[in-house]
């Protein structure tokens, strides 16, 4: 059985949460700064699920499981945002 170990995880997550925190910083454009945070959040979860089954508990899934409702109404308003914007960039160009 192949398994990976605690430190690759929070490895891997702490990569995504820097790509996350440069696309924060690097761009301008609010789409693509919702975009970063969202991958910010992800890597978040991925090391909360790390730490839940470094120490054989449950938590990191639950707290995972938790994000999703937030995850979901976010996407609620960035959808209109996001067409709203790209209408205005039309209209002026």
């Amino acid at each position: 059985m192949n398994t990976f170990s605690g430190e690759f995880g929070l490895l891997v997550s702490g990569i995504i949460f820097a790509l996350g925190l440069t696309g924060v910083i690097v761009r301008r454009n609010i789409i693509f700064i919702l975009m970063s945070i969202e991958i910010m959040l992800n890597a978040a979860g991925l090391a909360f699920v790390v730490a839940g089954a470094r120490w054989h508990q449950p938590d990191g899934q639950v707290m995972f499981i938790l994000y999703f409702p937030w995850q979901q109404r976010k996407c609620l308003w960035v959808s209109p945002l996001r067409f709203s914007f790209s209408g205005v960039s039309k209209r002026w160009t």
